[in-house]
């Protein structure tokens, strides 16, 4: 009868044991886990909050919502290593032998089951790009795992309040690392013609010292100009000239009542050098 009780017991133990690791491991490999780590400083778990993967943007995939979905290779047996590796957090974070900004160096596994399976037959809408080229490059040139990553390493942890600045997409800076010149709008942007290109003028690219440009057959001061616009290039220039706009601005545009209204008006040395 004793031995009976002692084999219940220890029946019950073992039980408790197993109940508890397995909640133990699947919370510690949930996002709101991960958003406890000092390390992580809540960023991570913020900007993936923000992102396409989080379950306010797509709450019917259940699998999106962990970040073991991603960090993880598929099936058991990744998990399992990714787990184990997972030990070496405890440490950094008991040791305080870290970094910050973190910077991933484990590959994202986009490609499983249940993801982006075929990622060389999406289609991009508002991009002309050649995306199963640029996957199937990626794979040879970098690694199978890694193929996602230089056009979209900032796709579930990137936008405002990234601490290392990624974006969400693929954008300028990262395709000027392979596409060194890229100065036809019309290379990548479908609707370019119709893009508010604004934003965009300061770019390295293009016109990064907008501050110091000369004009040579107006008199105008650029510099002042651009302080006082906030660093835009707008109202003086509408568009681009691929747009169809004017390089400069015209009468309609300086001789607003807001700007050189009296300045203008049939004094035309007050612009013009001859």
């Amino acid at each position: 009868m004793a031995k009976k009780k002692v084999g219940l017991i220890i029946l019950v133990v073992v039980v408790a044991i197993i109940a508890l690791s397995y909640g133990a491991i699947k919370f510690t490999s949930t996002a709101k886990f991960c958003a406890i780590c000092k390390t992580m400083e809540g960023a991570a778990y913020k900007t993936w909050l923000a992102s396409k993967h989080s379950p306010e943007k797509v709450p019917a995939v259940e699998h999106y919502h962990e970040c073991m979905a991603c960090h993880s290779e598929p099936g058991l047996l990744g998990y399992l290593k990714a787990k184990s590796a997972g030990m070496l957090s405890v440490y950094y974070q008991l040791s305080g032998e870290y970094e910050l900004p973190l910077k991933a160096t484990k590959p994202v596994h986009c490609s499983r089951p249940g993801c982006h399976t075929k990622v060389g037959e999406i289609k991009e809408e508002k991009i002309i790009v050649n995306h199963p080229e640029h996957t199937e490059l990626m794979g040879k040139i970098i690694n199978e795992k890694f193929k996602c990553m230089p056009c979209h390493r900032g796709i579930a942890h990137g936008g405002e309040g990234d601490p290392l600045a990624r974006s969400l997409r693929a954008e300028h800076k990262t395709c000027v690392l392979c596409h060194t010149e890229l100065k036809d709008c019309g290379h990548c942007h479908k609707d370019y013609k119709t893009m508010d290109l604004s934003m965009h003028c300061t770019r390295p690219e293009c016109h990064a010292n907008t501050g110091v440009l000369k004009v040579k057959t107006i008199k105008v001061d650029h510099p002042k100009h651009v302080k006082q616009f906030g660093e835009k290039c707008v109202p003086c220039h509408l568009g681009h000239v691929k747009q169809g706009h004017k390089r400069v601005g015209d009468h309609k545009v300086c001789g607003t009542k807001k700007c050189h209204a009296k300045e203008v008006d049939g004094n035309c040395t007050f612009c013009h050098k001859w």
